[in-house]
């Protein structure tokens, strides 16, 4: 919602499993009167990355694997659940045209196929920006 805020021509998809998130995305959504960000229920294999231009991953998938930092206890811990999520985005951005664009926020950088190159880097090497070559 802030990103949205700051670029109002832009539209931005945020994609969350958990209704009751969903939920409160939409409730803070309402009060902003922001009519360029949309959330969607959903799992990250059933979204569809041809629908999108550009992509921004924050620790996506970490609390598949970190049990002292779960949101809560609907999310399964599990190291193979974590590598195929991250796996999944890899594939689809695999397949994106040259000159998309990806922004990370505290990645371990699974998610990211070799064909992106690092644009920049910021907030102490916690953001970086990558480009598709």
């Amino acid at each position: 919602m802030a990103t949205g805020n700051h670029f109002p021509e832009t539209f931005f998809y945020g994609v969350e499993q958990r209704h009751e998130l969903i939920y409160l995305a939409e409730e803070a959504k309402g009060y902003t009167k922001l009519s360029n960000v949309t959330f969607i229920y959903a799992n990250i294999t059933q979204v569809n990355f041809k629908e999108f231009d550009h992509f921004y991953f924050y620790n996506s998938f970490h609390e598949n694997i970190d049990p002292e930092n779960q949101i809560d206890d609907n999310i399964e811990l599990s190291e193979s659940l974590y590598n195929y999520y991250n796996q999944y985005p890899c594939a689809a951005l695999n397949k994106k045209p040259s000159e998309t664009r990806l922004v990370t926020f505290h990645s371990f950088e699974q998610e990211i196929p070799p064909g992106f190159k690092l644009a920049d880097i910021s907030c102490n090497g916690l953001m970086k920006m990558w480009i598709k070559t």
